[in-house]
This record gives C-alpha cells, structure tokens and sequence, in this order.
C-alpha cells in the first residue's frame, strides 16, 4: 500500500523516507510534496496491480534538497527528465534498473560522490561519468562491458586513482547449501592505468 496525501501532509518536516521491498504498489505521487528529504530510498518497486514498471512523476524535481536516492532493483523505472536537475544529490543508485544507456543530463549532478550504475543493461561505459569530477565511489558489476577488458581499462583509466571502483558480482546457489558472500572487486590504485 502507500500513505494517502492527507497523511503526508502532516510529515512535511520528514528527511528521510524508505520504501523497501514491495512496498510502492502504486504510483507514488503524493511523495513529491515532501520538499524537505534529504534521502529518498524506493526500492524494488513495480506497480503491483499488472507488475508495470513504475513512472516517478515529473515533480522529483521539486525535491530540491535531496541529497542520497536510490531507486534499487526497480526493473525498467520511467525516470523523468527532472532527476537530472536535483544537484545537491551526493548519492544516487540506478542499480538493477535494467537501463541501456544513461541521459548526458547526468553531468549536472556534478555534486555526486556515490554513483551505483550495477546490474544494468550498459554496453559501453557512458562517457559522461567522466565529468563527475567529485566521484569517489563507482559500482559498475554485472553491465556486459565489464566483461570486455579494453572497456574496463578504459573507464578505470578516467577514475583512478581517485575513485574506488567495484564491481560486485552476485551468484545463484543451491538454497541448500550455506550462504556465499556476493563477490566484489574493488579497484584503486593504479590498475588499468598507464604508470
């Protein structure tokens, strides 16, 4: 379910705000009035009704101060052009959204230190990365250039050494047997770079 308008109303003062698994079934309009988050989290969200993808309206955009927010695991999210107007972002995971490119808009979010792009449908690294010159995190596992190694040592090369690049990889078991840590790479130094 979701919280109708009325009831929001009331949290105009909320800074954070997360909607975990399944918890959207809905189109989430009425969220956007909440003008005072900094952190926004819907998570594996799908309109529950005919398991549509989820369109966030337009009216992101109104949520000025938002500075970390993830849209984690929404398969095939409508993100509006308004995302990429909310430039006190900081943090912002695209990952599992099974996107196949990523809008040029991206660059305005020049106050981003955290981008998780993970688990996506990338065939190239999208070039615009390169001017996020405040990036210290990058999480890029499970895109099918990672498995090309002249594009892998292309985008490190424009990050590192300053940027910890990670490549987390996740794997099917057996549900009888004990849990496996996900497997992650994580890249600094000087790998891929020309010393």
């Amino acid at each position: 379910g979701f919280a109708e308008p009325a009831i929001l109303a009331k949290l105009d003062r909320l800074e954070s705000l997360s909607f975990g698994y399944g918890a959207i079934t809905k189109n989430p309009v009425s969220i956007f009035q909440l003008t005072n988050l900094i952190e926004l989290e819907i998570d594996a969200c799908w309109i529950e009704e005919n398991q549509t993808p989820l369109t966030i309206p337009e009216e992101l955009g109104r949520m000025t101060k938002l500075q970390r927010l993830s849209f984690a695991d929404c398969k095939n999210i409508r993100l509006p052009n308004s995302l990429w107007t909310l430039t006190n972002l900081e943090s912002l995971n695209l990952n599992y959204t099974l996107m196949e490119e990523i809008s040029d808009a991206l660059r305005n979010l020049t106050r981003l230190t955290s981008l998780d792009i993970g688990y996506n449908n990338l065939e190239t690294p999208p070039a615009v990365i390169r001017g996020l010159t405040n990036l210290q995190t990058l999480e890029i596992g499970g895109n099918p250039f990672i498995k090309d190694p002249v594009m892998f040592d292309e985008l490190t090369s424009w990050f590192l050494p300053n940027v910890q690049i990670t490549t987390t990889e996740y794997f099917v078991q057996n549900p009888d047997e004990p849990f496996i840590e996900p497997a992650q790479q994580i890249f600094h130094g000087t790998h891929g770079v020309d010393q």
